[in-house]
Order: structure tokens, then C-alpha cells, then sequence
């Protein structure tokens, strides 16, 4: 069985920073999108990416890996679900990719 990894999306998020983390990822991962919100978000360069759930609705311990990518985080500065999630996930030991300026997470 494959393990499983998080990728999160928001409105602005760099796709490119992600692309080859994710194309190693998929032959050795199940990969999931999540956002804060059910509804398609615009990444930088203008791709509408659907997530598969929402925050509230991931089992942080069914992943072994989350990828924040980088990009404008004006609409995540407030984030403090996302933000307390996140810092549950690394105290589980867990990896997690920060990208860009996300690493201030």
C-alpha cells in the first residue's frame, strides 16, 4: 500500500515550486489537495485547482508527508486552524516540504 501525502492549496499558491516534489511523490505516494475552503482556488500562473477535502475534514494521522508550497500568503496570514494544524503534524515527526517563505509557518 502506498503512503500517503498532503499537498495544500490556496488562492496564489506557486505551482511551479511544487512540480518536481510532487512528480517524485506520485510513485510512492497517494497524493490528496486540501484547502482551507470547498471551492476551486487560482494558483499563480492562473490553474483552477478543486481540492480533494478541506481541513476540517483530514485524519492529520492517515499522512506521512505535507507540502505547503510558496506564493502570495496574504490569503492565509490569519489561517490559525491551518496554522495549529500544521504545527500538530510536525509534532508528530512527520515531514513536511515548506516552500519559499512558508517556511515562517
Amino acid at each position: 500500500m502506498k503512503r500517503k501525502a498532503l499537498l495544500f492549496i490556496f488562492e496564489g499558491f506557486c505551482e511551479f515550486e511544487i512540480s518536481t516534489a510532487i512528480s517524485m511523490l506520485r510513485s510512492t505516494h497517494d497524493l490528496h489537495t486540501f484547502a482551507l475552503a470547498n471551492h476551486a482556488y487560482r494558483s499563480e500562473a492562473g490553474l483552477n485547482v478543486l481540492p480533494d477535502m478541506t481541513l476540517k475534514e483530514i485524519d492529520g494521522a492517515d499522512y506521512d508527508v505535507l507540502i505547503i508550497p510558496g506564493g502570495d500568503l496574504k490569503p492565509i496570514a490569519e489561517a490559525h486552524e491551518l496554522f495549529r494544524w500544521v504545527a500538530n503534524f510536525a509534532e508528530q515527526g512527520k515531514i513536511i516540504a515548506a516552500i519559499a517563505v512558508v517556511y515562517m509557518f
